[in-house]
């Protein structure tokens, strides 16, 4: 089985009502796309920069959520919520846990 993460790396601005009715139809969708883990979030001590990695068992789940109509609405307003930006899309090859809570946790090898 083949496991994806999309990794979304970001520099915030001030958000608003707009963007935060996107962010939770953009969440809605995510959770129902086929194969959706689960996801982990990190914040730099300063705030302002956020790393999101969402993890997918299935290519055509994390599709739908990049291609999701809201999603493309947000990228395309992008630049009033996100000062910069970087996605990484990558398959993961193999996982290794010990006694860590993941959205992965129960794809480890032991």
């Amino acid at each position: 089985m083949a496991l994806w993460q999309a990794t979304f790396i970001f520099e915030k601005r001030e958000y608003d009502d707009e963007f935060y009715a996107l962010d939770k139809q953009i969440e809605q969708a995510t959770l129902q796309s086929t194969g959706y883990l689960g996801m982990e979030s990190f914040r730099s001590a300063d705030g302002k920069r956020l790393i999101n990695n969402y993890y997918w068992s299935e290519r055509e789940g994390m599709d739908a959520s990049i291609n999701d109509a809201h999603h493309l609405q947000a990228k395309q307003k992008s630049a009033q919520w996100i000062a910069g930006y970087q996605v990484i899309i990558a398959q993961i090859e193999s996982t290794h846990n010990h006694l860590l809570e993941h959205p992965l946790q129960s794809f480890s090898h032991r």
